[in-house]
C-alpha cells in the first residue's frame, strides 16, 4: 500500500562555517571527509519510515556569493556532502522556509533548490514566486486501499522585520521564502480543502527569534488559529530546543521539535535550555478516533558538546519524559507510551 509512515525532523545543517576557529578543526575535517558520521546514530531508527521531511537550515553551494548585508550568522554547506547525508537518512521532502536559506541571496537559494530537486527531493517553503513558495508537498498514503488520502505539507517562516529588509521573502514573481502571514496560510489551506476535502494538512513552520526558549504566547495562539482554519496538525521548529506538545480541538501542535542534526557548538549550557529534539513519526495505517494518525516521537540528545557531534537517541527518552513532567509541557489529556526502537507513542488524542 505504498507510503504509510511520514516522519519530520527539525533543523539540519552540516555547519561548515561554524568551525573556522582552529580549535574546531577536527570537527571541520569530519564535516568535509566523513559527513555521514553525524547521522549514524539516527539512521537505524529511521529504517521503517517511508517518507522523511527535514528543515535544511543552510544554503548549499560550492561558493558563497554575497551575504545578506548586516546579518551576523550565515550558513552554507557543500552540496555533494549535504545531499549524501540527506539521502543516507532517506529525506524525500526538504523545507527551506527558515532564517538561513536566503543567507547569500536569491541566486544561492535557487541553486540550493536545483541541487535538491536534482537529487529527487521535493522542496517546500521557497520558490520563484510567492505562489510557488506556498505550494505544498503532496504525499499519497495508503495508496490502493480504502484508507488512501493525500497528505499536504506546507512550510513557512515567521521572522522579525529585519528579514524583510534582508529580502528573504517571496513577493509576487520575486523568488524567496514563504512567509507565515496568517491570511496567506489560511488561503492556501482553504484552496487545498476545496480541491481535496479528504486531504490531511500538516503545517511545518519555522520560528525565528525564539532560540533556546519557548515560543511566545502570540505564536501559540497563532497555531491554534491555524487549526481553527483547517490545519490538521502543526509541527514547528526553529528554537533549537524541544517545546510544548499541545492538544487542541482533536489536533496536535508541536510548538518546536528542536534540532535533528545541527552542527553548531550550541548554547544549551549557557541558556539552560533542554538539549533535546524529537523526530515526529505519523503512522497513517492506524487512525485515532479524533481522525489523527497514530503519532510517535523519537527523542534525540542534540547537545553536540556532550555527544561529540553525533545526534543520538540513546538514553534521550528518559530525559525527554523528565522534561515534560518537570515543565508541565504536555497537554493534560496526553501521555507517553514506550514503543519499539526508542519511539514513544503519544496517547490521548
Amino acid at each position: 500500500m505504498g507510503i504509510k509512515t511520514i516522519a519530520f525532523g527539525g533543523d539540519t545543517s552540516l555547519g561548515y562555517r561554524y568551525f573556522q576557529n582552529p580549535k574546531w578543526r577536527p570537527v571541520l575535517e569530519r564535516v568535509k571527509n566523513d559527513p555521514i558520521s553525524f547521522f549514524s546514530e539516527v539512521k537505524p531508527s529511521l529504517e521503517g519510515v517511508d517518507h522523511l521531511v527535514v528543515n535544511l537550515e543552510t544554503v548549499i553551494s560550492e561558493t558563497e556569493g554575497i551575504a545578506a548585508p548586516g546579518k551576523l550568522y550565515c550558513g552554507i554547506d557543500d552540496p555533494e556532502n549535504t545531499i549524501k547525508c540527506l539521502n543516507y537518512v532517506g529525506a524525500k521532502t526538504v523545507s527551506l522556509a527558515n532564517n538561513h536559506a536566503m543567507d547569500f541571496g536569491v541566486e544561492k537559494l535557487l541553486e540550493t533548490i536545483v541541487h535538491l530537486r536534482s537529487a529527487g527531493m521535493e522542496v517546500i517553503g521557497a520558490g520563484t514566486s510567492r505562489r510557488q513558495s506556498l505550494k505544498p508537498a503532496v504525499i499519497t498514503v495508503n495508496e490502493g486501499s480504502d484508507k488512501s488520502r493525500n497528505v499536504y505539507v506546507l512550510g513557512a517562516l515567521r521572522a522579525s522585520k529585519r528579514y524583510s529588509e534582508y529580502g528573504f521573502f517571496a513577493k509576487g514573481n520575486k523568488a524567496g521564502l514563504a512567509r507565515s502571514t496568517a491570511s496567506r496560510i489560511d488561503e492556501a489551506v482553504k484552496n487545498i480543502k476545496e480541491k481535496d476535502p479528504n486531504g490531511f494538512i500538516i503545517y511545518y513552520p519555522h520560528w525565528q527569534g525564539c532560540d533556546y526558549g519557548n515560543v511566545t504566547d502570540a505564536i501559540a495562539q497563532y497555531c491554534r488559529d491555524r487549526v481553527d482554519n483547517g490545519v490538521d496538525l502543526i509541527i514547528g521548529h526553529g528554537t533549537h530546543t524541544i517545546g510544548n506538545i499541545e492538544s487542541y480541538k482533536g489536533s496536535l501542535i508541536f510548538h518546536s521539535i528542536g534540532n535533528m542534526v545541527f552542527n553548531t557548538q550550541g548554547q544549551f549550557y549557557k541558556t539552560g535550555a533542554a538539549s533535546l529534539g524529537v523526530i515526529v513519526k505519523l503512522d497513517f495505517s492506524m487512525f485515532k478516533s479524533s481522525g489523527l494518525p497514530t503519532v510517535f516521537v523519537l527523542p534525540l540528545n542534540t547537545n553536540n558538546r556532550e555527544t561529540s557531534f553525533i545526534t543520538t537517541p540513546k538514553s534521550a527518552s528518559e530525559r525527554f519524559t523528565y522534561f515534560y513532567k518537570k515543565n508541565d509541557a504536555l497537554s493534560k489529556n496526553l501521555s507517553l507510551k514506550n514503543s519499539v526502537g526508542g519511539w514513544l507513542e503519544i496517547e490521548g488524542v
